[in-house]
């Protein structure tokens, strides 16, 4: 996938119909992009501007938790509860967020190219599934503080780009990223 990044919200926003987008028409446009493709979305999505709307951080814990959790298991496609399948953001706002990002996706796309291939191998995808459904909780916790919820979410961004293009190079960088969270999550809570 030459451009993981932009491709991704683009498949979003061209599958997306009416005024807001749910989560059952990101996993729908996503779903045979495979594991780490479907977990880019809602983890740029905290990244992004859009992190800041109200709520976006339980949905996209929640949903990075749903996906990964049925992947640590052997599931091959995600099931998505329907409560989180309704679950929605505004078009408009994703629109225009997109849209201020997309010149700087295109230039850390560049950026990608096959390295370090046993930490993007199949047998090793179930460990970093459960990693990321651990992450996934973390953004939900961290979520009640303003921008908190970033520092896992970028470690599930990394996670999720380097499967998707197989570079472990990227793997690597998310598996520092979660040490960053457990250090926010120590700070925060304890």
């Amino acid at each position: 996938m030459k451009n993981a990044l932009v491709d991704t919200l683009e498949t979003i926003g061209e599958k997306a119909e009416g005024d807001n987008i749910t989560v059952d028409e990101i996993n729908q446009a996503l779903k045979y992009r495979g594991f780490g493709t479907i977990l880019i979305a809602p983890a740029l999505l905290m990244v992004l501007p859009t992190g800041a709307i109200p709520g976006m951080p339980a949905i996209c814990g929640a949903l990075i938790f749903a996906i990964t959790i049925q992947v640590a298991f052997g599931k091959k496609s995600p099931w998505i509860p329907k409560a989180i399948k309704e679950r929605s953001f505004s078009r408009e706002k994703y629109d225009e967020a997109f849209k201020k990002a997309r010149p700087y996706l295109i230039k850390i796309d560049n950026f990608f190219h096959p390295r370090l291939k046993w930490l993007t191998h199949e047998y090793v995808q179930p460990a970093m599934a459960l990693l990321c459904a651990a992450l996934g909780l973390a953004i939900i916790a961290m979520g009640f503080v303003p921008f908190a919820a970033m520092i896992p979410s970028v470690a599930v961004l990394l996670l999720a780009l380097g499967l998707s293009v197989k570079d472990g190079l990227f793997v690597m960088l998310g598996l520092i990223a979660c040490a960053g969270t457990i250090y926010g999550a120590y700070a925060i809570f304890f």
